[in-house]
């Protein structure tokens, strides 16, 4: 995960943007910063390049980490995208539902050649052609159940 691999490390400010945001600036503020002026509605041409400019640095530092961990996970070190985690067994609720899994193809690393090499298969259907289907099928037998009565 790139987000806590940047999360408190901290990061050169070009010197356009110093006057802003300071000398350097944590992984953490970045987020902040480009959240705050997403929201913004009358923002200054300054405020727009440095949003332009901290969403660029935030995608490259993510990309670099991401990089360096799918090279690990190619050369053969598991769990490297991993979070490492302790078990809750106080919160533990067995009857939540977790809901659907996702189907549908997003993301930068959904190419079939990461699927082979890391052996995991990834989905890209949509459930809308299957509940139509199962729809005709059950409304098909109702129709026939209806013919065999009268």
């Amino acid at each position: 995960m790139p987000n806590l691999d940047i999360h408190n490390k901290k990061f050169p400010v070009p010197k356009k943007f110093k006057k802003l945001i300071g000398n350097e600036i944590s992984g953490n503020n970045m987020t902040t910063i480009m959240s705050r002026l997403r929201k913004k509605e009358n923002k200054s041409k300054e405020e727009e390049e440095l949003l332009e400019y901290l969403e660029k640095e935030y995608e490259n530092i993510a990309d670099s980490i991401d990089n360096k961990k799918r090279i690990q996970m190619n050369l053969g070190r598991e769990n490297t995208f991993k979070k490492t985690h302790t078990k809750d067994r106080k919160n533990k609720n067995v009857d939540k539902i977790g809901g659907m899994a996702k189907l549908t193809s997003s993301g930068k690393h959904t190419k079939t050649s990461n699927q082979l090499a890391n052996n995991i298969v990834q989905y890209y259907e949509s459930f809308d052609k299957e509940i139509k289907d199962m729809i005709y099928l059950i409304e098909y037998m109702d129709n026939n159940d209806k013919k065999k009565i009268l």
